[in-house]
């Protein structure tokens, strides 16, 4: 019947310094959960090593996903 489909999170970075444009992605399990996001921004913001601006719908996992890393500390700020 119906097909499952991977979650793809996906990033696009870009450096103002050097105008450069990068696209990053990591492949999950469907049905992915807060805990495969916050992983996914943890392991983005190591590659990147810097702060970060993140965009996403509002998927539970993703409004959990924001929870989290708000009360671990990070700067959350919702924008509708």
């Amino acid at each position: 019947m119906g097909q499952e489909f991977d979650s793809r999170p996906t990033a696009v970075a870009w450096t103002p310094k050097s105008n450069r444009v990068q696209m990053l992605f990591e492949l999950q399990p469907p049905n992915a959960t807060a805990i495969d996001f916050i992983w996914f921004v943890h392991n983005l913001h190591q590659e990147l090593k810097r702060k970060l601006i993140v965009v996403w719908d509002q998927l539970s996992a993703h409004r959990k996903t924001a929870r989290v890393l708000e009360k671990l500390g990070a700067n959350i700020k919702d924008v509708y």
